[in-house]
């Protein structure tokens, strides 16, 4: 499974996590063809340690910037990642399959819930700037200025 742009949500740092997560997912893709079990080991646990993180990105973003879909968004992180580390536990699944059940998943959520989160968060900054979505996007893609996760949070001037 490899990442696509159709995946992005328009917000940098988010879309930089989810491609470091599809990257883990063809490294342990990689590392179960060619048998290596430690190293596969080390992938899998990184893959779950790294989803770990950036679900709490996410959910500081969401505080930040008082994400009405809050709740549901982060029942969905704690339903995934208790999925995983059962699958984990269990062991009847492969790490291929454990990875892939997560690359889908994060696709899913990616073009439903992750993009609906980066809408509201464009929509406070180019409020901020004084634009649209559309010329905060586009300044940002032309300029090649990236807007960290955390630039202009809620009541704070940088």
């Amino acid at each position: 499974m490899e990442w696509s742009e159709d995946f992005e949500t328009g917000l940098a740092d988010i879309d930089a996590q989810h491609r470091m997560i599809f990257a883990l997912a063809q490294r342990v893709d990689e590392l179960e063809e060619r048998g290596d079990v430690e190293a596969l080991k080390v992938a899998v646990a990184e893959a779950f340690r790294f989803a770990h993180a950036h679900f709490a990105c996410e959910e500081q973003l969401m505080r930040e910037y008082d994400y009405a879909g809050i709740a549901q968004h982060r029942a969905e992180h704690a339903s995934l990642l208790q999925e995983i580390a059962t699958l984990i536990e269990r062991q009847d699944k492969s790490p291929r399959e454990i990875i892939l059940f997560t690359c889908k998943w994060l696709m899913s959520h990616s073009l439903l819930e992750d993009r609906n989160l980066a809408q509201h968060i464009l929509k406070i900054r180019a409020d901020a700037l004084g634009l649209t979505i559309q010329q905060l996007t586009a300044l940002i893609s032309t300029s090649g200025t990236r807007i960290s996760m955390r630039a202009h949070p809620k009541g704070s001037r940088e």
